[in-house]
């Protein structure tokens, strides 16, 4: 049986910038144009695993671009987001030998690449919206507490969805 130490060691804000139209100082208009970036890196350890021991690092790195396209283009009720996401590391489910991986950000390759990017309009009066384009399955669909503490995959996406064939819709970390 695999024993593993996991480290979560940076969660953190790398960049929050606001382009676009700034408010004035005082006002609660928001932006048209809110960037962000997060890094989250971890640091796994296998003590005990089929494949040998050792530690291996691997970040996650989101950058988000936001938009109000009421704001920028006076389309009322429209928004626009980007997401570019960078996964980088090593492998330490090859060392574990599980079914299910160790690291809820861990890849089999590292890669950059553009993981959401959707245009929402509202409709109805505001009580519905209409997404086109690519968007993450977790985001509005098919979330559960216990992902936002916990690092194993198998507390994410459920393994029944995740470990379907290739007419299912993937998440995370890229589409086949």
């Amino acid at each position: 049986m695999p024993y593993t130490l996991q480290i979560r060691i940076i969660q953190l804000v790398a960049a929050s910038l606001i382009l676009g139209a700034v408010p004035a100082f005082g006002e609660d208009t928001p932006p048209a144009v809110a960037l962000s970036a997060r890094l989250t890196g971890d640091v796994d350890g296998v003590v005990q695993g089929s494949a040998g021991t050792g530690v291996r690092a691997l970040t996650n790195l989101d950058v988000i671009a936001n938009a109000d396209l009421d704001a920028l283009l006076s389309w009322r009720g429209a928004r626009v987001k980007l997401h570019v996401l960078d996964n980088r590391g090593g492998d330490p489910n090859a060392l574990a030998g599980t079914l299910q991986g160790v690291d809820n950000i861990e890849v089999g390759q590292n890669h950059t690449k553009l993981y959401q990017a959707w245009i929402e309009q509202d409709v109805f009066g505001g009580r519905a919206a209409l997404l086109l384009g690519l968007a993450d399955l977790n985001a509005d669909f098919y979330q559960n507490d216990s992902a936002g503490a916990l690092l194993a995959p198998a507390f994410g996406i459920g393994s029944e969805l995740a470990a379907t064939d290739r007419t299912v819709p993937r998440s995370f970390p890229r589409p086949r």
